[in-house]
């Protein structure tokens, strides 16, 4: 994604999403106060070209993982990975 000057941001949330997913544990998700358009566009285009489909995916592994009680630990490092892979740039680390 980082090949083209459009993909940079795209890109670096991706790596964004890959850091959080190599070391869960330990890590909150917050949402940022104050979005700008550049943030808000960039959002809607990340849902309409398809990483949402990232964010269902952690989803069902976090229901999953859910089940038994020595898996709760991982559904919530999931759910916190569905939640940054949803909206990425409105989240922070």
């Amino acid at each position: 994604m980082c090949v083209t000057i459009i993909g940079i941001p795209f890109g670096l949330q991706l790596m964004k999403i890959g850091c959080l997913a190599l070391c869960p544990f330990g890590e909150s998700v917050q949402i940022k106060s104050n979005l700008g358009v550049g943030s808000t566009i960039f959002s809607i285009l990340w849902i309409l070209f398809g990483w949402w489909e990232i964010a269902i995916v952690h989803f069902v592994f976090a229901i999953i993982c859910a089940i038994t009680i020595i898996g709760i630990p991982f559904a919530k490092a999931h759910w916190r990975l569905a939640q940054m892979s949803f909206a990425p740039f409105a989240m922070t680390r």
